[in-house]
């Protein structure tokens, strides 16, 4: 019923439900935001290590100068590679860790018998609690009677 109702929303709608609800976590869109900015803060830093080479450079206005630029600027390069590999790993062990317990809620929605389809408006989720007595329909009186006396067929008898 709410996947329906949801469905119906728009997305800004739908997103401020969600914000609004425990529904769906946020934690990984908000996670992805902060790995942008931290992207930018060592693209920042990346800035810094070419100006501080350049620094060097212009400093010592030789041959020399330029000789102590570079060993500058491949430290500093390698450790703005270093940096985002690491600031990588960081957020997606965090995306990992949050996904997890999206898993686990749809283990627990299996565990108590629910399951989804994914209809082109939106998830269904059905639940086999009670199938067998929701569908299970007596035979009336007058046709079990009918089929064990008013038949010659053996095998039918036996039903």
């Amino acid at each position: 019923m709410a996947s329906k109702s949801r469905a119906k929303r728009g997305a800004g709608a739908s997103l401020f439900w969600d914000l609004l609800t425990f529904d769906r976590l946020m934690t990984n869109a908000v996670i992805h935001l902060i790995y942008w900015a931290g992207l930018g803060v060592i693209a920042l830093g990346a800035f810094g290590t070419i100006g501080a080479a350049v620094g060097v450079a212009l400093r010592e206005e030789s041959l020399m100068g330029i000789m102590l630029a570079i060993p500058v600027l491949v430290a500093g390069l390698l450790v703005v590679g270093a940096l985002i590999l690491l600031w990588r790993s960081f957020c997606e062990f965090y995306v990992a860790i949050f996904r997890l317990s999206d898993d686990l809620h749809v283990l627990r929605q299996q565990a108590d018998g629910q399951f989804g389809v994914e209809h082109y408006a939106g998830k269904v989720v059905y639940t086999t609690r009670g199938f067998c007595e929701k569908n299970r329909s007596e035979i009336s009186s007058d046709i079990t009677s009918l089929l064990e006396t008013g038949t010659s067929w053996p095998d039918l008898q036996k039903l």
